[in-house]
């Protein structure tokens, strides 16, 4: 019976090749699955030793490249983003559909690209200085071979301020032919890293963007949801819900289309934006404009400050001709009648082992500040009125020297770079002098800072320290939100 069985295997054997070959037959090659697409989502970032006040630049496209050498387009809208209000922060970029692969390199180009720092003369006066130039290749380095699986993923593109732009000082920057230099200083430089986005982030490492600026531009109540366009004219549709914490308004209805809004929001692994905090700093859509930068004067003998560079947005923009919602000239601004107000995102002020407080009379150069108008005049001889000023939280970059405790708070005594704004417009003329060590900013942090660094944060570290600065007579201190891996100086 044995060779009986060994034949009945060969017999099936033969039919099943049989089988095989006659499936073949027509002469179609099998062809492998589809390959399967991810809904990218790009997040954008910086990190800046201080040295700039200020980096724009139009990303004409992106492209990742495969391990086979095959390239697929991220995007090729031009996108043009001022990066350096957003360092150690992230905001949403876009969201793009392309292949499910492992990507072992990065190409991007820019159409245009301009810094700009902040700084003192030879006289003593201030000195806002451009530098800036077009048809830039772009350096983005990965740290190594990218795999994008799933039906979703996500990336955060993050410039390197230091390494984009290198120059001496803010004097070096004027040539001949003014403040525009040559291009050779710049060399767009970026890293593209996986970001992990969570469920529920706490902070920018895990898909939390604090403290965004925009305009309302529509709000659909069937759907909770409000569409914002961004300082940078970037679009981000938000959907509330019942934990959104509403500041300046008292819920969803009470918004209107026009309104300036300073945003929290968590962004998904599919790319969905939800608010978990909006505030309104200024209630009144009329005619209105909103100016976000650092304090660069405050006016002594009157009630004038001084604001540069400046990312603007309402009224400003649409009367005045602007290829970006950014721009390097500064705006003075008549502050007599100006309410003065802190963001509410820290929520630890009345616990700080100090007053925190923001008004017209410890007002300092270097506090980034949110400022809204409604009349604009575009003359030196009427100053435009401010009508709010909002302390909004900065990052700093500076040399730990110390540490010591008060309370619930480990207090940072960190050293500042002599260029840096802080450092550099206090001491100009035609100001009231109201710091006594502007190179020098004690930061506090308690239970609810985030931790970021991988860098320990001990005697000669350089880190980058994010939140609101304040001016405790004459002494820099900062409610401290997060601390990050710093730049060196």
């Amino acid at each position: 019976m044995q060779p009986l069985r060994t034949c009945c295997y060969l017999a099936l054997a033969l039919s099943a090749l049989l089988s095989a070959c006659s499936g073949g037959s027509s002469g179609t090659a099998t062809s492998p699955p589809p390959a399967q697409n991810t809904a990218l989502t790009v997040l954008i970032s910086s990190t800046s030793n201080d040295r700039q006040s200020q980096f724009t630049a139009t990303m004409a496209n992106l492209t990742l490249t495969n391990q086979a050498g095959h390239t697929v387009n991220v995007f090729s809208t031009p996108q043009s983003v001022e990066f350096l209000h957003l360092d150690g922060n992230v905001a949403p970029l876009l969201t793009a559909t392309v292949p499910q692969d492992v990507y072992v390199s990065a190409a991007m180009s820019i159409s245009g690209a301009t810094y700009t720092c902040v700084g003192l003369d030879a006289s003593g006066g201030l000195l806002s200085s451009e530098y800036g130039g077009s048809g830039f290749t772009a350096v983005v380095n990965l740290a190594g071979p990218i795999a994008l699986r799933g039906p979703s993923s996500s990336l955060v593109l993050t410039l390197q301020a230091a390494q984009s732009a290198i120059f001496a000082s803010c004097n070096t920057m004027y040539t001949a032919q003014g403040d525009v230099a040559a291009t050779t200083a710049i060399t767009p430089t970026f890293t593209l890293a996986p970001a992990i986005l969570a469920n529920a982030p706490t902070s920018s490492s895990n898909g939390l963007a604090t403290d965004l600026a925009g305009f309302i531009i529509s709000i659909d109540s069937a759907a909770s949801q409000i569409g914002v366009t961004s300082e940078d004219g970037l679009a981000w549709s938000i959907r509330t819900n019942a934990t959104t914490v509403f500041q300046g308004a008292a819920n969803l209805a009470a918004l209107a289309v026009g309104m300036p809004v300073l945003l929290d929001i968590s962004v998904a692994a599919d790319g969905s934006l939800a608010a978990g905090r909006i505030a309104v700093p200024d209630a009144n859509p009329t005619t209105l404009s909103t100016f976000h930068g650092p304090v660069a004067q405050v006016g002594a003998s009157s009630p004038v400050i001084y604001l540069g560079p400046l990312m603007v947005e309402g009224q400003y923009s649409s009367v005045v001709s602007l290829t970006t919602t950014s721009t390097t000239s500064g705006w003075d601004f008549d502050v007599g009648s100006a309410t003065y107000q802190t963001s509410s995102r820290l929520t630890n002020l009345s616990g700080l082992p100090f007053t925190a407080s923001f008004n017209a009379t410890n007002i300092v150069p270097g506090q980034s500040v949110f400022v809204s108008n409604h009349q604009l005049y575009f003359t030196g001889a009427n100053r435009d009125p401010a009508t709010t000023i909002t302390l909004v939280p900065q990052t700093i970059d500076g040399t730990v020297v110390g540490t010591s405790s008060s309370g619930g708070f480990t207090i940072y005594t960190v050293a500042l770079a002599a260029y840096d704004v802080f450092s550099s417009l206090a001491v100009q003329p035609g100001q009231t002098t109201l710091l006594q060590n502007p190179t020098t900013v004690f930061v506090y942090a308690d239970a609810n800072t985030q931790m970021l660094n991988a860098t320990p944060v001990a005697a000669g570290s350089v880190l980058r320290f994010n939140g609101l600065v304040f001016n405790d007579n004459g002494t820099l201190r900062m409610d401290c939100s997060a601390v990050l891996d710093g730049v060196p100086l």
